[in-house]
């Protein structure tokens, strides 16, 4: 009797201690669950800041593709999170291979930073957007334009290999060629930068440009019966020209749109064109070969601005 007792006593002692085990387990499996969700949120929001990120990046892309020249910064509401965008100019100093030179350049970096909850997501790219000025020369130093009248003076002028740059961003009387003269304007150099805002020229004559790069920080308005924009390579290959507010006739009508192309030699800019004319030598606002993916910063605290 006494053996069986025994026994009995261990049996009640096991289940009682696995009752107590089990009670616990039970105690702490609404922590366990709490753990696995929000381990599960956490993947589901660092995945959906990323997504936000990306996207981020193509908006960027298609902003500067309509405005080479904007830079700032902002906030777009999406969903349930938020897109932040940054798009501001720095320079570096990088070694040209051709002149066996260092030369600064300008780049453009992005940083796109994509948030939900307390989930942030960072991707930053840096482009080689406008072609740095570099080395440069003012127009009326060579005598391209006047800078009394400022009228571009007919006849043909070099600037060598160096840019050239003729007005200033703050100037409020745009450069003019004048017309009815039967004469034209021949202006050649590797960069030519057109600064004046938000008018940078008005032709009543033809003008013909030989340069790699040309940006027009303002607008272009061609006057009749004569005023024309003729574009022809430095030295080979297509001429890549940035028109930050387009071509446009004196009647306001718009000839070509804002935007970044790249034109064949003889180009012909004409008081008669269509803006589908120019739309097929429309290209990317970056040089591929120049675009570095820099890298991408997940974090659910705040975002260190990456360097």
């Amino acid at each position: 009797m006494k053996i069986l007792f025994s026994q009995r006593g261990s049996v009640l002692v096991f289940i009682i201690f696995f009752i107590a085990v089990l009670l616990v387990f039970i105690a702490f499996l609404p922590d366990l669950n709490t753990a696995d969700f929000q381990i599960a949120a956490n993947q589901r929001g660092g995945a959906e800041a990323h997504y936000l990120a990306a996207a981020g990046i193509e908006v960027a892309i298609n902003l500067l593709t309509e405005d080479p020249f904007y830079r700032g910064s902002g906030n777009i509401p999406f969903a349930d999170g938020e897109i932040t965008l940054s798009i501001n100019d720095f320079y570096k100093k990088e070694r040209d291979a051709i002149k066996k030179r260092d030369v600064i350049s300008r780049w453009t970096r992005i940083i796109s930073t994509g948030e939900i909850g307390r989930m942030r997501h960072s991707i930053y790219i840096e482009l080689n957007l406008i072609p740095p000025i570099g080395e440069r020369i003012d127009g009326f130093d060579i005598n391209w334009y006047s800078p009394i009248t400022r009228e571009i003076l007919f006849g043909s002028f070099s600037g060598g290999m160096k840019s050239v740059v003729l007005g200033s961003s703050d100037m409020s009387v745009s450069l003019t060629l004048p017309g009815g003269t039967g004469e034209s304007a021949f202006l050649s150099a590797e960069k030519i930068y057109f600064c004046g805002s938000p008018q940078s020229l008005s032709l009543g004559g033809p003008l013909e440009l030989e340069t790699s790069y040309a940006s027009f920080q303002g607008s272009v308005i061609l006057y009749p019966p004569d005023g024309s924009l003729t574009f022809s390579p430095f030295a080979s290959g297509p001429v890549k020209v940035y028109l930050r507010e387009g071509v446009a006739a004196e009647d306001g009508s718009l000839l070509l749109e804002p935007g970044v192309y790249s034109f064949p030699d003889g180009f012909d800019l004409t008081i008669g064109m269509l803006p589908s004319q120019g739309a097929p030598y429309r290209t990317s606002l970056f040089v591929l070969e120049k675009a570095n993916r820099k890298g991408e910063i997940k974090t659910n605290t705040d975002l260190k601005n990456p360097e």
